[in-house]
């Protein structure tokens, strides 16, 4: 309720009573910035909220893709260790074979050479 108050003849309790009424339009004023401040602020929450849920998605995703990298890494790995082990055992057995067959032919030419 707004009262219109003269206010060249205004008495004591009249100032006062324009006073509280210039108060209550500056709270009214400061209430309803404030009304408009929260609408924006639950805006913008809704806005966190949603993008919230999106980068959670999405580093759901990274995480998956680390773990698929991983596992390929790691089948990679095992398929490489095998392999190396597969070449190492033939290096071996062909040096064996080499070593086998030097002492052959050294027993063969001492023995065919009748004894040294």
């Amino acid at each position: 309720m707004i009262v219109v108050i003269d206010r060249k003849n205004c008495t004591q309790p009249c100032r006062e009573l324009s006073k509280l009424e210039e108060k209550v339009e500056a709270h009214t004023d400061r209430i309803n910035k404030l009304e408009l401040a929260a609408n924006a602020n639950e805006d913008s929450i809704k806005e966190l909220s949603v993008n919230l849920s999106e980068y959670k998605a999405m580093a759901h995703n990274i995480i998956e893709k680390i773990d698929n990298l991983e596992n390929r890494l790691f089948s990679f790995l095992t398929t490489i260790t095998k392999n190396q082990s597969k070449e190492d055992s033939e290096w071996k057995d062909l040096i064996w074979k080499v070593i086998a067959g030097t002492i052959v032919v050294l027993v063969a030419y001492l023995v065919g050479k009748g004894g040294a």
